[in-house]
């Protein structure tokens, strides 16, 4: 017994539909899903970057500071052999006052 199924083209348009709109719908999720992937890969990045840039900020300040000490550092100590050449030169004048009056 042959049996012949007769399909029409009004019956065979929807589901011709049906599948191009599933198509589409699959390959906007897989767009959508590559996109996403991408994003979170660059969120994951600019927070390791963002969190460089704070640590990169703080030794920065730290820097900063240390070479405020080491110039005020060196400031006093150019200070104190100023001082010091003065004093010597005081004491050389000194000498030579005392061996003129001797």
């Amino acid at each position: 017994m042959v049996v012949h199924v007769y399909v029409t083209c009004a019956q065979v348009k929807p589901l011709l539909q049906v599948t191009n709109t599933e198509e589409k719908i699959n390959q906007r999720e897989a767009e959508l899903k590559q996109v996403s992937d991408k994003f979170d890969k660059l969120k994951v990045d600019h927070d390791d970057l963002e969190k460089k840039h704070h640590q990169t900020l703080e030794e920065k300040v730290a820097l900063a500071e240390q070479l405020r000490a080491e110039v005020d550092l060196c400031n006093e100590t150019e200070e104190v052999i100023v001082n010091y050449v003065l004093l010597c030169c005081v004491l050389f004048m000194l000498d030579v006052v005392h061996c003129c009056l001797s």
